[in-house]
């Protein structure tokens, strides 16, 4: 889950986010990680296929017309026995 960003740095109507994540021992950046793209009207996504007992970084961005904004502050989460967080 995430908040979108205030309405003042937007620099535009949100179209969409962008969540891109990778295990987080790997020297993945945030360009090389999976991306997941959902609508704006969205503020959270689960996130699939993930091994189990892992650690992933995740990175959320909101974009516009104009384009993408900047990546969010990494987030480290673990899943559990199911693949979940």
């Amino acid at each position: 889950m995430w908040d979108p960003p205030p309405e003042l740095q937007q620099n535009g109507e949100l179209t969409e986010y962008k969540v891109r994540f990778a295990m987080s021992e790997s020297e993945v950046g945030v360009q090389e990680a999976r991306l997941v793209t959902v609508e704006a009207s969205q503020t959270s996504v689960v996130l699939m296929d993930l091994d189990t007992w892992t650690q992933y970084k995740i990175w959320v961005a909101a974009s516009t017309s104009a384009g993408d904004g900047p990546y969010s502050d990494v987030i480290v989460v673990q899943t559990d026995e199911d693949g979940r967080s």
